[in-house]
């Protein structure tokens, strides 16, 4: 993995989480944490179409757990991650980026 993305705004909100998930690339990790976890439940279609794309392509996608749970939205456990590790994620990433 070489940059990992994090995104913490809604798509609903703002088009930052859009730039974001553009600039993702095969081996590259984006994680989901605040607002941003809704795109788990509910996200505009284009945002949908980028996901799937970003998917096929080899990027790999995370949820922040707690935020998730906060917000009552049902999950698998392979696609979330908890605070700790989160934690542990950042640190061995070079690139780090935040939308």
């Amino acid at each position: 993995m070489d940059v990992l993305y994090i995104i913490s705004k809604s798509p609903l909100e703002t088009r930052e989480p859009y730039i974001g998930l553009s600039l993702a690339e095969k081996g590259d990790l984006v994680v989901f944490v605040g607002d941003a976890v809704v795109v788990k439940e509910t996200s505009p279609w284009e945002f949908k179409k980028i996901i799937e794309e970003k998917l096929s392509e080899g990027v790999k996608f995370l949820y922040l757990k707690e935020d998730l749970e906060a917000m009552n939205i049902d999950f698998k456990d392979e696609e979330v991650i908890d605070r700790s590790s989160f934690f542990e994620l950042m640190q061995t990433f070079l690139n780090v980026m935040q939308f």
